[in-house]
């Protein structure tokens, strides 16, 4: 999984007790996050000359672990707000896909039609400390 990172590092003028602002530097960058995990796919397909039928159905559903990223910067980061950003071992991951379309109604009638898929995923990432959230539609090109 990878993803682009606004961080920043404290160089100087760092305590809580600073009478001078602090002097940051910018350590963004995209992060590189392996994961591994489970996942279960179901998928169906009928197909017919006569009467014409055209019938597919995918789902699956997912349980990710993340590791903390390969290229992650070293050191104690900050968030833009100046927040710490948070470096626990792992995260998780988990969501699903399925066929949510109603063009593939369509095709249970006989007429081709082109079945879009809806996802969701919810989790944890271990650096920096965030919770990911994802939605997405994919729409299948013939």
């Amino acid at each position: 999984m990878t993803g682009f990172v606004g961080l920043t590092r404290c160089l100087a003028n760092c305590g809580s007790d600073r009478a001078s602002p602090q002097v940051l530097e910018s350590v963004a960058r995209q992060l590189l996050i392996p994961f591994a995990g489970l996942r279960y796919v179901y998928y169906s397909e009928a197909l017919m000359a006569r009467p014409a039928v055209r019938i597919t159905r995918y789902g699956q559903v997912f349980a990710h672990a993340l590791v903390h990223a390969f290229n992650a910067p070293s050191g104690d980061t900050l968030y833009i707000n100046g927040n710490h950003a948070g470096h626990p071992p792992f995260g998780v991951r988990v969501g699903g896909v399925l066929p949510v379309s109603p063009f593939c109604i369509a095709s249970l009638m006989g007429v081709d039609g082109v079945c879009a898929e809806a996802g969701a995923s919810i989790g944890y990432l271990p650096f920096p400390d965030f919770v990911l959230l994802e939605l997405h539609i994919r729409f299948p090109f013939r």
